[in-house]
């Protein structure tokens, strides 16, 4: 038996190794029997949809041409639509044609109501067929939520593995019924904490969180207080199971001002102590010291309970932005320490230079 000669379902998961998408595209013109494995591979790629690319106007011609090659779609992530009414309605086509039961990702944004036909469309197909749509993991993000995008939130509560929520209102009707989301493995928080309790309160309704992303805006909202020793912290965190034990996290990213607390840092590591990679991405400026200073300058990013708090993660990292009003070579002076090292990024999609501090 020769390699052109194999089952298509055995060719069409080789193709499914084989990248870029242009290479299996290739594979398909080498000979009839790899025409459709080959395009079934390629359809079932997860890739990003430029809705103002010509590409994606063939993209939906090729869809169109052949309704049965809408099933293989397994995910797409769309650009913003941004008001355009060119856009939008070439969204709804492709939606209408990929949004199957075989649909694993469909990513993107919306904004405003006119861009809500996808949460619409989902409701009205998923209807009737609800049982069916099994495999769905990510939907696209509202901002700011409204009642449709909860409802099509809950209605794929079963199947969704990532969520993203922010300070929203919205988001605070979720987060009371996070726990329903019982495939949930990837969560994303970013708003604001008032104390460790309030937390616990959210984190507790994820006990399969496998990656977690929190992007804390402010910690606290009342008069700035003392801050908790890791003492104190474990103390409070093991009297009465206040903090319930997660084995299953292996990635932790913070982000934003309050995830600068140590009190946060202790906690974290107390939760989730299987923990293998943390990176804190500080947002606030950085002083000729090395000191990130937040809220009236009152808090500072503490290296010592830092590398307390992690030392016995096998990984982790600290992320500065260089922004405009620091010079790179007083950012590397402020950070260099005898057990660190840095590292210079550039981020070429985001536009930004970044150095990243190596503290393992």
């Amino acid at each position: 038996m020769t390699a052109q000669d194999l089952p298509a379902e055995i060719l069409t998961c080789i193709f499914s190794y084989v990248s870029p998408l242009e290479q299996i595209a290739r594979c398909k013109l080498i000979c009839k029997n790899w025409d459709k494995p080959a395009e079934a591979a390629m359809l079932g790629k997860h890739f990003y949809l430029d809705l103002a690319s010509p590409t994606a106007e063939k993209y939906y011609a090729f869809l169109a041409k052949d309704r049965s090659r809408g099933p293989l779609v397994r995910g797409i992530n769309y650009s913003p639509i941004n008001g355009d009414k060119k856009r939008r309605n070439l969204l709804k086509k492709i939606v209408r044609l990929i949004f199957t039961p075989n649909i694993e990702n469909l990513i993107g944004d919306s904004s405003n109501a006119e861009d809500d036909f996808v949460f619409e469309y989902m409701n009205e197909i998923s209807g009737a067929q609800r049982a069916q749509y099994t495999k769905l993991q990510a939907m696209p993000l509202r901002d700011p939520v409204n009642d449709l995008y909860i409802k099509t939130l809950l209605n794929f509560k079963h199947t969704l593995t990532s969520l993203w929520f922010s300070k929203d209102p919205g988001h605070n009707y979720l987060i009371n019924r996070l726990d329903q989301f019982t495939k949930l493995t990837n969560f994303t928080y970013a708003g604001n904490i008032v104390d460790l309790t309030h937390l616990e309160f959210i984190l507790r309704k994820c006990p399969h969180l496998e990656s977690l992303t929190l992007r804390i805006h402010q910690y606290s909202t009342g008069e700035m207080r003392s801050v908790l020793f890791k003492d104190e912290i474990l103390d409070w965190a093991k009297a009465n199971n206040n903090v319930t034990i997660n084995t299953k996290l292996k990635k932790l990213e913070l982000a934003g001002d309050g995830a600068c607390s140590p009190e946060i840092w202790d906690y974290l590591v107390y939760k989730y102590p299987e923990l293998e990679k943390v990176t804190l991405t500080p947002t606030d400026d950085l002083d000729e010291d090395g000191y990130m200073f937040q809220y009236q300058d009152e808090t500072w990013l503490d290296y010592d309970r830092l590398s307390e708090a992690f030392k016995r993660i096998p990984a982790y990292a600290i992320e500065f932005d260089i922004e405009s009003e620091f010079e790179e070579e007083d950012m590397i002076m402020a950070l260099q320490r005898p057990d660190n090292r840095l590292e210079l990024d550039v981020d070429e999609e985001e536009g930004v230079n970044r150095i990243i501090v190596r503290l393992r």
